[in-house]
């Protein structure tokens, strides 16, 4: 990069610096109210696939969103299948699962959301910088939005879930529960976020590299 630059004349400098300040504008987070994400929403999760398919086919390389999507499905999987009574045969009856069980899922499903999003940009990092093509930021960082909003709601369909799990259960035990479901999805949140500013970079490197033409590849 740094023999690059130096090749540029000074009006090459300004207008390659101008271009990386739009690649920085770019990159900044389309805002998004977490209150206003309605947990009756997407029962299937219909919508978000075919968001973050339509995100990802939108940029310039070739990637898929596979695992993530896999995650994804396996979460509201367990959700579903927590909102149901289980049958205990022994005893003839049906039980719901416990508070605890429920809050043990979601922070499981929730890391490994977290893992999967991450996966992902690390794999998109990868193909840009190789990749000799020019990549939207702003779909990067509406695919960012796009898992913000679904950690978001999958936490809420959670702690719903265990309220009815937790029914019975005392507010100075259950409220504890709901609150760690709550911190873990911010957590992921503040994790993908982070993941997608330190694109930034390598964004700028891989226009970089595209300025300088063939001949420097």
């Amino acid at each position: 990069v740094k023999s690059v630059l130096t090749t540029l004349s000074g009006d090459e400098l300004i207008q390659l610096r101008e271009e990386l300040d739009q690649i920085k504008a770019s990159l900044s987070l389309v805002e998004f109210d977490d209150e206003e994400v309605d947990d009756k929403k997407d029962e299937d999760g219909a919508e978000f696939e075919k968001d973050l398919t339509s995100a990802v086919d939108g940029l310039s390389v070739s990637a898929t969103a596979d695992k993530l999507s896999k995650a994804c499905k396996n979460t509201r999987s367990t959700i579903s299948n927590m909102s149901k009574p289980q049958e205990d045969d022994s005893l003839e009856e049906e039980k719901t699962h416990s508070a605890e069980d429920v809050h043990a899922a979601a922070i499981r499903s929730l890391a490994e959301l977290t893992a999967r999003s991450i996966e992902l940009f690390h794999k998109l990092a990868e193909m840009i910088l190789f990749s000799n093509s020019s990549t939207d930021a702003s779909i990067l960082s509406q695919l960012t939005v796009i898992l913000c909003k679904e950690i978001s709601l999958l936490s809420k369909k959670f702690t719903s879930c265990l309220t009815t799990a937790g029914f019975n259960e005392k507010g100075d035990v259950l409220n504890p529960l709901i609150t760690g479901v709550f911190l873990e999805a911010s957590n992921s949140a503040s994790y993908i976020q982070d993941a997608f500013q330190l694109l930034m970079p390598i964004l700028e490197i891989s226009h970089i590299q595209r300025r300088a033409g063939p001949s420097e590849q």
